[in-house]
C-alpha cells in the first residue's frame, strides 16, 4: 500500500476566452496548502478584470470579446463592436493593446488592433473579419499575428 498518496487536481474556470486550467499532482498536505493559498489569493489576473474605459462624462464596462477590432487616430481610439456598434475614447492605442493582450487583441498594423477571435481569415499583408471587413497587416506585425495561430495541413509553411 502506497504510504504517500498522490491526488491529482484540476482546477478551470470556463466561459472565458482563454479557459484556464491547473493541474498539479501531490499529496494531501499540498493539497491542503494549495486550496488556503488559492482562497487567500487576492489578486486576480488582468483576463478577468473587467475592462473599463473612459467615456463622455462618465465610464463605461466593455466585454473584450464583443470587440471586433480597434482603430486609432492620434491618441484616441474608435472601438468596434460585433454588433455593429462603436465607441470613440480618449485612450491611446498601445495602452489598450498593452492592458488588452492576454484577453486575445493583438496590434496588427500602426492604425489597427484585432481580436484575433474575430479574423476568419491571414492574407499577404490583410485580415479578414467575421463581419467581412478586411484591415491591413503591417510588416512589422506579421509574426506576432501568424503565431497566434495553430497552422494545420500539408501546405509548406513558406507560404506564410
Amino acid at each position: 500500500m502506497n504510504e504517500n498518496p498522490k491526488l491529482t487536481i484540476r482546477i478551470s474556470v470556463e466561459g472565458e476566452i482563454y479557459p484556464v486550467a491547473y493541474e498539479i499532482d501531490a499529496g494531501v498536505e499540498a493539497f491542503i496548502s494549495f486550496l488556503k493559498f488559492f482562497r487567500d489569493c487576492r489578486e486576480v489576473s488582468s483576463r478577468y478584470k473587467p475592462v473599463v474605459l473612459p467615456h463622455n462624462n462618465g465610464h463605461q464596462r466593455i466585454r473584450t470579446e464583443d470587440i471586433l477590432y480597434l482603430e486609432s487616430d492620434g491618441s484616441y481610439c474608435t472601438i468596434y463592436f460585433c454588433s455593429g456598434k462603436s465607441i470613440f475614447v480618449a485612450v491611446a492605442m498601445g495602452t489598450l493593446t498593452d492592458d488588452l493582450c492576454e484577453q486575445g487583441i493583438v496590434r496588427c498594423h500602426k492604425r489597427y488592433a484585432v481580436n484575433i477571435h474575430a479574423v476568419d481569415y491571414v492574407g499577404g499583408n490583410y485580415l479578414v473579419l467575421r463581419d467581412g471587413k478586411q484591415l491591413d497587416m503591417g510588416g512589422t506585425f506579421k509574426d506576432k499575428i501568424v503565431s497566434c495561430f495553430n497552422y494545420r495541413g500539408t501546405r509548406s509553411l513558406k507560404y506564410r
